[in-house]
């Protein structure tokens, strides 16, 4: 094998050099080719107006061609050719023109550096059960928007993790959707797990309708138009 790529300084001009001694007024020239910006070069990109590539020994018939380049191109690394060639259309120009790719061997992959780990920006979500809670307790405890909120409270307060947010309750078994940092979540799934976890929610009494309730509801519909109408006339015997 040929050595390291970019091993000899300015390879890519020490290949331009010889080869413009092999093919004089060709105007050959070279610049290093990769794929990534800074890196070792994969091999060296080069021009020269000719359809011949200098140091080539083979009729190039593959996008790439192994064992056809000359010792002067091997003893600087070079294992592998690659060449087109076009034909110039002009009366003051070069009849032809060849792209050259002379490949090196193939530098070590490139890596990203590693990252920082992720900061746990995004809240995790769980699903708390208690099947202890009975379907009168639970209902009781979702009657009202107050008893509602009284729940969400009281469990936050059971499960004792400060932004462990509960989102919702609802009934079957008791269930509450919970979110918040993951560490926190995890407790609180763990907490909520022991058998002999409980909370208290304390229930609001139950507030009367209000009085327009009664208005719509009871009063019927003629009372709104006032006395309701006399009873029609008795027949006339005939």
């Amino acid at each position: 094998p040929g050595p390291a790529p970019g091993a000899a300084p300015g390879v890519c001009g020490a290949l331009a050099a010889a080869g413009a001694a092999e093919a004089p007024g060709g105007d050959f020239t070279c610049e290093d080719f990769s794929y990534y910006s800074g890196g070792s070069p994969y091999g060296c990109q080069c021009k020269v107006f000719s359809v011949k590539c200098p140091m080539q020994t083979c009729v190039v018939r593959q996008a790439w061609e192994d064992q056809c380049l000359a010792p002067e191109a091997t003893a600087f690394g070079f294992r592998a050719l690659s060449r087109s060639w076009h034909e110039l259309d002009g009366q003051d120009n070069p009849k032809h023109i060849a792209f050259c790719t002379y490949w090196l061997s193939k530098p070590a992959q490139q890596s990203l550096p590693l990252m920082a780990p992720l900061l746990p920006v995004l809240p995790q979500y769980a699903n708390l059960v208690f099947p202890g809670a009975n379907l009168h307790d639970c209902v009781m405890v979702s009657s009202s928007a107050t008893n509602v909120q009284a729940s969400k409270q009281a469990l936050k307060e059971a499960l004792g993790e400060p932004d462990v947010t509960v989102f919702t309750v609802s009934c079957g078994s008791f269930h509450a959707l919970i979110y918040g940092p993951p560490d926190q979540v995890r407790r609180a799934q763990s907490k909520a797990a022991d058998p002999t976890f409980c909370f208290t929610v304390p229930i609001a009494p139950e507030e009367p309708p209000p009085s327009s309730f009664y208005a719509a509801h009871l009063t019927p519909p003629w009372a709104a138009a006032g006395a309701p109408p006399a009873p029609a006339p008795a027949p006339t015997p005939a």
